[in-house]
């Protein structure tokens, strides 16, 4: 894992994907830093971050489309497959090498409330915990784009289907107001998760059986609670919108309030992810 691990960070810093990212993310940084803190004497370096955190639906994909999808492209994934090393350890290398190029402008990050403190007085507590979840979304970000990297050979593919993921995520308050919470929503949205998770199922397994029982299964049992308790499917249809608003618990901090809840939320959202890497590229081994 280190030998991947070393690797990789070396492979995204010799190549300017990984720079543009990091300067990027700098440079807007830069500019909401001085027009709201320094020209407008803001206190609160979390509404930067805050600003920032819209553009890592596309700065995390960027660097993520590359992780898996060109060694498959090139085939030398086969070579990096049949090496005598986990495929746990392969997805952990390559992931812990995408969070040190993310930890450096994070790292820099951490800079600014010390600068911004020198003009008066910065909550640091708030703003060192705000951006700890800063990080820990970026992590959630990188995993979902990781993920999609893994079961593609096509950067482009892999990149804006990553992206589309994180928008619909980053936009999801706003479409819980747009979409009705009504059983007929509640059941267009479950039909669709239990398409998805017999998909995935058949993809991972190779059991077309498997995959579409599951489903079936799954449409039976929404059909009955939704005859008999319709109320209940529309309550756990708002609960589903909201266990999907990943980018809505790091903006419950800029409220001043430490969720230990939302660290948990986003640690387990990149951990899912990873997973899901580790099983896809499982079945790749093994086919």
């Amino acid at each position: 894992m280190i030998a991947i691990y070393k690797r990789e960070t070396a492979s995204m810093l010799r190549s300017m994907i990984g720079w543009v990212v990091i300067a990027v993310l700098l440079g807007i940084a830069g500019i909401y830093f001085t027009n709201g803190n320094l020209n407008y004497g803001l206190p609160y370096f979390g509404y930067v971050l805050s600003s920032v955190s819209f553009f890592l639906v596309f700065l995390c994909p960027a660097l993520t489309m590359r992780t898996f999808a060109e060694e498959k492209r090139q085939k030398t994934d086969q070579l990096l497959l049949t090496a005598p090393v986990s495929v746990g350890n392969i997805v952990m290398g390559k992931y812990l090498a995408l969070l040190t190029v993310f930890a450096i402008p994070t790292g820099i990050f951490a800079l600014y409330p010390l600068i911004l403190n020198q003009y008066g007085a910065v909550p640091m507590a708030e703003t060192y915990a705000t951006l700890l979840a800063f990080f820990l979304l970026g992590a959630a970000c990188l995993a979902v784009g990781m993920f999609f990297s893994s079961i593609t050979e096509h950067q482009v593919v892999a990149f804006v289907t990553a992206v589309v993921v994180l928008v619909v995520s980053y936009l999801m308050t706003g479409l819980q107001t747009i979409i009705t919470a009504g059983s007929g929503s509640a059941l267009v949205l479950f039909s669709v998760l239990a398409a998805a998770i017999g998909g995935l199922l058949w993809y991972f397994t190779k059991s077309f059986v498997l995959g579409a029982g599951v489903f079936t299964v799954a449409e039976l049992a929404l059909a009955v609670v939704t005859a008999t308790r319709s109320s209940a499917v529309t309550s756990a249809f708002t609960s589903v919108l909201d266990s999907l608003a990943l980018f809505d618990r790091f903006s419950g901090f800029l409220n001043g309030t430490l969720d230990l809840g939302a660290y948990l939320y986003l640690i387990s959202a990149a951990g899912l992810f990873v997973f899901f890497t580790v099983q896809a590229l499982e079945k790749r081994r093994w086919s």
